[in-house]
């Protein structure tokens, strides 16, 4: 079993516990906290995307370094990489102190004119958003760790980390609030407890992997200078990713009630449960892309990309067709809820093929960062955002949650139409319809219509019913996206192939 297919298989047994986990203990905690206490975790999302800006584009940085770094001998790459890790750590430990404190500072301001709570009262909102600039203080330095662990390919060992933290974190915080004490305060401090205790897991597991040196490492500011460009570009598109996937969020809680966040915070953690589907397979495939890119190996790098578009299409587009079509089944047999699935069935199938189509762009945004070519991704986002920001706005004061939403498939669809386009004019010249035709109309156009089909069959009365739709129609859409995709194909006829292979004479 090769490196790149070990890690995605440890990145995907990681994200499906951790989604998995998550998707169980939410209608939990609504059902003990109330819709309205659980849109503060909403809100807490969206600050904790806004604050990341702080990062200034150093974690890809550190990513890339050590992915590039990897590939040459650890006898002299050794001491380069405990410097990269040492430098940027303790700046992101300076940066997490920095947006806790703003955080903390802040929250009466953005409790009484940002969040418009109806039920909860004023002072649980504040402590509640106190809280979260602890989180972000105490979890900030983990995503360097994280981000090196993945880049040295030692991504086994960071989902186990992950999916030991999130147990605590899902499980640990509905004991405390069913059996220890029922408030939004209490979720946020075990979230709290739980960052803690990854950063200082996580922290110790990279120092374990990184290649010794005997020479004296510690903080060198020319690494930052040595480095300065990239991060530049990274920042760049953080700020704009941060716009472009939180403005209908931002939008959503300072235009609507505490409420309707809420509903529309289930829609957003079914979807993100999407996007925990392809992020494995990116994070897998990242540093190898690097490496094919600094080797300049373009036959290999091309068929390595082709084959990872492929794989992603044929997870991601089924689950994405069946639950868009399928949105009020899917709410309705997950929380048991005709009102939830009444109010947010809509923005769920919005939000679902916007991530569906932000999730097949994964490895093309890698492979353009894997060059250094930040630009296009920059540009790209810049006319974006001054057409998507208004148009949110407007979508959401005229026709509430689901105008918002509207704006995420929009954005999303759009990058699908030009950045692939654009992107083939310089990296693997005239691969684009390739990847159109093969990487994603093949797997996707069976699936799609199969889903378009059921959407058609009549509503079951039980959530179990529901259930059982959903889940024979997703069997059927993988069916045929996985019969149609030539990566799958070529996997199957080869296991056959071994299977009916008749065994050699001893």
């Amino acid at each position: 079993m090769s490196t790149v297919t070990r890690n995605a298989i440890a990145n995907f047994i990681g994200k499906i516990w951790s989604t998995a986990l998550g998707l169980a203990v939410i209608p939990l905690y609504i059902k003990v906290l109330g819709v309205e206490s659980y849109g503060l975790v909403g809100v807490f999302g969206s600050l904790q995307a806004i604050m990341g800006l702080l990062d200034l584009g150093m974690q890809p940085t550190v990513n890339r370094e050590l992915a590039r770094l990897s590939a040459l001998d650890p006898r002299t790459a050794a001491r380069p990489m405990r410097e990269l890790v040492r430098t940027f750590a303790v700046v992101f430990a300076c940066v997490g102190l920095v947006s806790g404190l703003i955080v903390l500072a802040g929250s009466p301001l953005l409790a009484t004119h940002w969040i418009r709570a109806e039920r909860l009262p004023a002072g649980t909102v504040v402590r509640a958003v106190g809280i979260m600039g602890v989180i972000l203080a105490m979890q900030w330095p983990s995503s360097i760790f994280l981000g090196g662990l993945m880049s040295l390919q030692q991504q086994v060992r960071a989902n186990q980390i992950l999916m030991l933290i999130g147990t605590l974190r899902s499980l640990g915080a509905l004991f405390v609030i069913r059996f220890v004490s029922p408030t939004i305060e209490s979720f946020f401090l075990t979230q709290a407890m739980a960052s803690a205790a990854q950063t200082a897991l996580t922290g110790l597991a990279l120092a374990r992997a990184l290649p010794r040196t005997d020479e004296r490492v510690g903080f060198r500011l020319q690494v930052l200078r040595d480095h300065w460009r990239f991060a530049a570009g990274m920042l760049g598109i953080a700020v704009l990713s941060v716009i472009l996937t939180q403005a209908d969020k931002l939008i959503v809680t300072g235009s609507l009630s505490l409420k309707q966040v809420g509903y529309y915070s289930v829609a957003t953690a079914v979807a993100n449960a999407l996007y925990n589907l392809s992020a494995p397979i990116g994070a897998a495939c990242y540093p190898r892309l690097i490496q094919l890119a600094t080797l300049g190996d373009e036959e290999q790098l091309k068929d390595f990309y082709h084959r990872s578009c492929q794989t992603i299409a044929v997870i991601i587009i089924p689950v994405a067709a069946v639950i868009s079509a399928l949105s009020s089944h899917v709410l309705f047999a997950w929380t048991g809820s005709r009102d939830t699935a009444t109010h947010a069935h809509l923005v769920l199938s919005m939000l679902i093929i916007g991530t569906c189509c932000n999730g097949l762009m994964n490895l093309p945004v890698s492979l353009q960062i894997a060059h250094g070519w930040t630009r296009l991704v920059v540009a790209i986002n810049v006319c974006a955002i001054a057409v998507i920001v208004p148009l949110e706005l407007y979508g959401a004061r005229r026709f509430g949650a689901p105008g918002a939403a509207a704006g995420w498939l929009i954005v999303n669809a759009s990058y699908v139409v030009t950045v692939v386009q654009l992107m083939h004019r310089r990296l693997l010249k005239g691969e684009q319809w390739h990847w159109y035709l093969s990487d994603v109309l093949l797997p996707g156009s069976g699936a799609a219509l199969v889903a378009l089909a059921a959407s058609f069959a009549p509503a079951p009365s039980t959530r179990l019913g529901a259930l059982a739709l959903v889940a024979a129609v997703y069997a059927v859409a993988a069916s045929v996206a996985a019969a149609s995709a030539p990566v799958s194909r070529e996997m199957i006829r080869a296991r056959l192939f071994d299977r009916l292979r008749p065994a050699r004479p001893l």
